[in-house]
């Protein structure tokens, strides 16, 4: 026997252990047997998607450009508009890399 130890404590702190392990596998048992009710209440309240809403989900979606006036990527929305932007249409250009019209990047 150790001094240091309190045997008796220890002895309580292992029953709580087990208690609290034996309290945990039943809460789960409980929880595994109610996921597919849940599933089924969750599957049956959500409408069916609308086509059009379908079609542009499966549509490409526009690659990020680099934005050297925020050193950013940044993409353009559906709308015209900038991701992120503040401002509706603040000049800037989307064409590729190799369409470069900026008078600035040519050196």
């Amino acid at each position: 026997p150790r001094s240091d130890i309190d045997i008796y404590r220890a002895r309580t702190l292992r029953g709580r252990l087990a208690e609290i392990r034996n309290d945990h596998q039943q809460i789960m048992k409980q929880v595994e047997s109610l996921l597919p009710q849940l599933t089924l209440l969750t599957t049956n309240n959500q409408k069916a998607d609308d086509p059009q809403e379908l079609a542009a989900r499966k549509q490409i979606k526009p690659k990020p450009k680099y934005d050297p006036q925020t050193g950013k990527w940044v993409v353009m929305n559906w709308d015209g508009s900038i991701a992120g932007s503040t401002q509706p249409n603040d000049g800037r250009s989307f064409d590729s890399i190799g369409n470069n019209n900026n008078n600035e990047t040519h050196a």
